[in-house]
């Protein structure tokens, strides 16, 4: 009997004794626990209904090495696992080469100011002011503007924040709400709020939203495709350009979700997820753990497609993928990730589905075996 089934069994108390044993004697070779660890990472996953019934499918034993660290996880275990399912149907998804390219060719975190100036928020060690209201923590990786300062302008003025492919970076507004940029992100944000109206953001990208409340100030996050108007709660809005639907995730609180055209609003309660494509919005329960992995560095996916996957890979590694495979295309993924690198986790898909790769600089070509 092959060592995934003589788990199974194990982790569902149904292995004999005689299966026990050997299972002993193979997790007495370091690399088979950190195997079995992922295997049961895995198990976890589908356990916990990240992964629907009837769109379960094998397992792929196999894990990369990884150094212990202290950091809060949104999910317990801390190895990498995969396993996958084909499926029949294309892909579809569309492309602003232009945006995509600036944030790959940008290599540093870049606030554009209201005057035009445009400062780097990379390369000094000390902490330092931008304007008299502006302050960069460089130990934090946070730009933290002045609490409390209100617009005594007749126009708002905005600042511009984008973070590059494979960094992320976080921003305090004056009214005290905190923003957690992801890669391949643009945050415009008024400098200071009038002191009533809307709070109003707008976003390419993603990014998590922690909203000071302000009953007589709404705060609105707006997007291509999308926005999402809330009182004071937390929630995560993806809104990449080169992404098919617009996303926004409920953590806590209730936010109003508003396709472009306003034909639809619906109202999320936590753990709902609204999904905009065009003027279609779909509402769904889900796990958060997925949507909010990136937060602390580490990525999930989730039944994603390999167009998904390729996607999210390009913006955290910050590379550029060719798939000459479109075999690949006719798959699903589900695999979690937290230190390895690109080669790591390349690597590990390879364990499903045979494929070659090269790597010319930042950019990746997957060939046919």
């Amino acid at each position: 009997m092959d060592m995934e089934k003589i788990i199974i069994k194990y982790l569902n108390k149904e292995a004999s004794e005689l299966e026990i044993q050997e299972l002993d004697s193979w997790l007495e070779d370091e690399a088979n626990q950190k195997t079995y660890k992922s295997f049961v990472k895995t198990q976890y996953l589908i356990d916990r209904n990240f992964v629907p019934k009837e769109q379960k499918a094998p397992i792929v034993m196999g894990g990369a090495k990884r150094q212990e660290r202290n950091k809060k996880n949104f999910f317990f275990l801390k190895y990498a696992a995969v396993f996958a399912a084909f499926i029949l149907g294309g892909i579809f998804a569309y492309y602003n080469i232009t945006n995509q390219n600036n944030f790959r060719e940008s290599n540093q975190i870049t606030l554009e100011l209201e005057d035009g100036t445009l400062e780097v928020m990379e390369g000094n060690e000390e902490n330092f002011s931008l304007r008299q209201s502006i302050i960069l923590n460089k130990e934090e990786r946070k730009l933290v503007y002045k609490e409390n300062t209100v617009s005594s302008n007749k126009e708002l003025q905005y600042n511009t924040l984008r973070v590059p492919f494979g960094k992320t970076f976080e921003v305090k507004l004056t009214d005290g709400s905190e923003i957690i940029l992801n890669a391949g992100t643009e945050l415009k944000y008024p400098i200071a709020f009038f002191d009533e109206g809307n709070r109003e953001v707008f976003l390419k990208g993603e990014a998590y939203f922690k909203v000071a409340h302000d009953n007589s100030r709404p705060f609105i996050v707006s997007t291509n495709q999308m926005k999402v108007e809330v009182l004071g709660t937390e929630f995560n809005v993806t809104a990449y350009e080169n992404d098919e639907k617009t996303k926004a995730l409920l953590v806590s609180g209730k936010v109003l979700a508003t396709p472009k055209s306003e034909k639809d609003s619906v109202i999320l309660s936590p753990n709902q997820l609204a999904e905009i494509s065009g003027e279609e919005i779909e509402v769904s329960i889900v796990k958060p753990e997925k949507y909010l992995a990136w937060i602390d560095g580490n990525i999930i996916f989730i039944n994603d497609s390999f167009e998904v996957i390729k996607n999210k890979l390009e913006r955290k590694f910050n590379v550029t993928i060719e798939n000459k495979y479109l075999a690949l295309n006719d798959m699903k993924i589900s695999a979690s990730f937290e230190t390895e690198n690109i080669d790591q986790v390349l690597q590990t898909f390879q364990k499903y589905k045979a494929f070659n790769y090269k790597r010319i600089k930042n950019k990746i070509i997957i060939t046919k075996p």
